[in-house]
């Protein structure tokens, strides 16, 4: 299927040859139109499986704060062998053959299961699904940590592919909800509600830190301000629901 590039996720990774073959962003594109069709459960996991395929069939890695392209053969070559069509195939068999694995596994009847999309530091999504304060068993998540990584960048592939984001300023305004981990944009910060032992330790690591010469440590106070100021607004947040 041959998709024109005006009908492309409008990022330009996608139209850079040297992250993308014009032939596989054109069959990405289709397959997430073809699956995004479908009504039935299984929808979110394939579309899940073509955002697992996208950065095997490009020509870059994720690498730390940002996409890098892939600049040696040993890296580029294997990958301009692979065929879009069967590295779908084989991730989507890989999960028919997990689930296959857990249901043979599976002890009881699963529960029922509601997936919230919010801010984890206000948790209105729980509020408006009428969950109550004081009722929440646990809390559990891989920690977002102060290390200067901006997650929108280095899924934005990804997010445009799967149509989350459509446009730069959609972008941008998902980069300014995050948690302030990053200085991937300019942000005010107050020490309103922070301990002053932790807001003197963050000037000392920040007057050490800024003098290194790199650009982004130069931000590291507000960063590491708005940081802990946004953890502890969602540590009192869930403490209110446990």
């Amino acid at each position: 299927t041959n998709i024109p590039s005006s009908n492309w996720p409008h990022l330009s990774t996608f139209h850079n040859s040297e992250v993308f073959d014009p032939d596989r962003v054109s069959v990405l594109v289709d397959a997430v139109t073809r699956v995004s069709a479908l009504d039935c459960p299984e929808r979110d996991l394939l579309l899940l499986g073509i955002a697992s395929a996208a950065e095997r069939l490009g020509y870059y890695r994720k690498d730390g704060r940002a996409l890098r392209i892939l600049r040696k053969d040993i890296e580029i070559v294997p990958r301009r062998k692979l065929v879009v069509e069967h590295v779908l195939q084989s991730i989507w068999t890989s999960y028919a053959e997990d689930l296959s694995a857990l249901s043979n596994l599976r002890a009881m009847t699963v529960g029922k299961a509601q997936v919230l999309q919010g801010d984890g530091r206000t948790l209105t999504a729980l509020t408006d699904s009428g969950v109550k304060q004081g009722t929440v068993d646990i809390f559990a998540y891989s920690p977002p940590y102060l290390n200067h990584i901006d997650y929108t960048e280095v899924y934005k592939v990804e997010l445009w592919l799967l149509k989350y984001v459509l446009f730069q300023s959609q972008m941008l305004a998902l980069r300014k909800q995050t948690l302030r981990s990053h200085a991937s944009y300019s942000f005010s910060v107050d020490r309103t509600g922070l301990p002053v032992k932790l807001a003197d330790i963050v000037d000392v690591l920040a007057d050490e830190i800024e003098t290194t010469g790199k650009n982004w440590h130069k931000y590291f106070r507000n960063t590491a301000l708005g940081y802990f100021q946004d953890m502890k607004t969602a540590f009192s947040r869930q403490l209110e629901y446990l």
